[in-house]
């Protein structure tokens, strides 16, 4: 089941908001740091949608873990890919569902470019202006 993906551009989507607990303000959500989620338990809500023949798991909402509940650990490494400084190997050993939607981003275009004017390599941590 593939999760949701989040960019600094997104609005901090509402859900989270419910698996955090409270409502945040537009400041209190512009400096969340969304990496400070990884590894938490919770739970999901899911909704299967069919479409073209094929149906996906799509996350409507997360809360957090009722009390009482308990949660299986990790099976999976908890990784946050930062399309402007994670290597260009690592984002190449991605399935390929997830290499297609980060290389197709405006992002990764820019980051390309900046890598052909000045260099691969040369670049560390490329924020295109906004």
């Amino acid at each position: 089941m593939p999760f949701p993906r989040y960019s600094l551009d997104d609005h901090f989507p509402s859900h989270l908001q419910g698996f955090i607990g409270t409502k945040l303000h537009d400041d209190e959500a512009y400096n969340f740091n969304l990496e400070d989620l990884l590894g938490d338990v919770c739970l999901l809500y899911v909704v299967h949608t069919e479409k073209d023949g094929n149906t996906y798991a799509n996350i409507q909402n997360a809360s957090p873990r009722p009390k009482g509940m308990t949660a299986p650990d990790l099976f999976n490494a908890t990784r946050s890919i930062d399309i402007n400084s994670t290597p260009y190997n690592e984002i190449d050993a991605l399935p390929e569902f997830i290499q297609k939607e980060r290389k197709s981003s405006e992002e990764y275009a820019a980051r390309l470019n900046v890598d052909r004017e000045l260099g691969a390599g040369k670049v560390k941590n490329f924020r295109p202006k906004q």
